[in-house]
């Protein structure tokens, strides 16, 4: 499940039907998730991707690199978290090493 996301569906009224489904794998520590016009933009610890559905089969076809401005540290415990976008679309999120990054 690491590097792993996860799509939700909710079949019946509230949430007693509930169905996941592995939407894609191998992200490297996969911290922080946005949708934006419907597409599903994760921030991992060496980027930020786009997962795209080509085939609409409900799994994550391409990875599309968005962003890879970030410093990715050596340090294990260097998280990097929390992916926002701010009015403008500019994309920030929160960094153990180097703080607020936009």
């Amino acid at each position: 499940i690491h590097g792993d996301v996860w799509v939700c569906d909710v079949s019946g009224p509230g949430l007693e039907e509930l169905t996941w489904k592995r939407f894609a794998a191998g992200l490297h520590q996969p911290l922080g998730l946005k949708v934006v016009d419907g597409l599903i933009h994760v921030m991992c610890r060496d980027q930020i991707v786009a997962l795209h559905d080509c085939n609409n089969d409900d799994e994550a076809d391409y990875y599309k690199p968005v962003s890879r401005v970030h410093q990715t540290s050596a340090g294990g415990h260097d998280f990097i978290t929390g992916l926002e976008r701010d009015l403008a679309g500019r994309w920030f999120f929160a960094s153990g090493n180097q703080g607020l990054c936009r």
